[in-house]
């Protein structure tokens, strides 16, 4: 059963207070409600993941199951009322989150995960997760434990966002999955969050949240343009983050919707009401708006397909459902 505050989203009768300050717009980024995934995404320590496959015209979803086996599992046409089903594969939350991320590349798509080794592994699938291939290792060294590295699909490649045993936030590039080029350190400032990663126009932008001396201020910039590395993530205004553990925080999400670029994450400090900002450069955001109609728990995951659909994914703060919304 829908709570009061998913009804009336759900009905659009609150949707004026989910609004995004905007340069280039006079009205409000409006999302209606999609699907309830529930109790299936482990209650503390997982953030539900959207991504792109099938050209980029389906949405799915992968999580960490709410079970003693700590499984992730995969919806591949979420929105659809389609139910997810379990992989049978574990995943470790002992140290962080227990986030599953994934991207689509040449047909495949590639699922990241902690595995109950402690050591991070990709699995492929050739239809959107409905079936998995082998599990292999990463690929990458160094990688910490407490944050999932993050994957997009750009320039033909994957690129994956991931942090070091010191916190500080790194990049890779790959064209198989498994055989990746270290491209470098993105910014000397540490991080408590999950890196995000979107591609807007012909650059590829990072974000993720400062440490809590700078009440985890957002750190966004294009990474990369036309493909070419060049990292220039720079500090952005505001603070994300509340819901925490062994000292990772909720971390933004970032997405492309009618041509500016969207920040979207948890108030950094009580309530946990929905934050979001909104550019049409990608280097300079204005202060982040409280968005009252919605609140959330851990890292939202936002997308935009190729019919121009926006989705966000996030767990809801007042149980343990996997919330979907949509825009047009």
């Amino acid at each position: 059963m829908l709570s009061s505050r998913k009804l009336a989203l759900a009905l659009g009768v609150s949707l004026a207070s989910f609004s995004v300050p905007s340069s280039a717009h006079s009205q409000c980024l409006s999302f209606t409600y999609a699907q309830a995934m529930s109790n299936q995404v482990l209650v503390q320590t997982g953030s539900p993941f959207i991504y792109l496959w099938n050209g980029n015209g389906n949405q799915g979803i992968a999580f960490t199951n709410n079970d003693s086996t700590k499984h992730f599992s995969i919806d591949p046409t979420a929105g659809s009322n389609s139910a997810s089903t379990s992989k049978g594969i574990a995943v470790d939350t002992s140290d962080g989150l227990g986030d599953v991320s994934a991207a689509t590349l040449s047909g495949n798509t590639y699922y990241v995960y902690l595995a109950s080794s402690g050591n991070y592994q990709i699995v492929a699938s050739p239809n959107g997760g409905t079936s998995l291939g082998t599990p292999a290792s990463l690929g990458i060294s160094g990688v910490s434990n407490s944050f999932t590295p993050t994957l997009v699909t750009y320039s033909g490649k994957l690129f994956a966002a991931y942090v070091d045993s010191s916190n500080f936030v790194h990049l890779a590039s790959s064209s198989t999955g498994t055989s990746w080029t270290i491209l470098g350190q993105v910014s000397s400032t540490t991080t408590v969050s999950r890196p995000a990663l979107a591609v807007y126009g012909n650059d590829l932008v990072l974000g993720f949240t400062g440490p809590n001396t700078s009440n985890r201020q957002p750190q966004i910039g294009p990474v990369a343009t036309s493909g070419t590395y060049n990292a220039r993530v720079t500090a952005q205004p505001g603070g994300y983050g509340n819901s925490h553990r062994n000292s990772v925080y909720a971390g933004i999400a970032l997405v492309t919707h009618g041509g500016s670029l969207y920040t979207i994450g948890q108030y950094s400090g009580s309530g946990q009401f929905m934050m979001s900002s909104e550019t049409t450069n990608d280097t300079s955001f204005p202060a982040p708006t409280t968005c009252n109609a919605y609140q959330l728990r851990w890292t939202p995951s936002a997308v935009q397909t190729s019919s121009g659909s926006t989705w966000i994914v996030a767990q809801d703060d007042s149980d343990t459902d996997i919330d979907l919304y949509k825009s047009n």
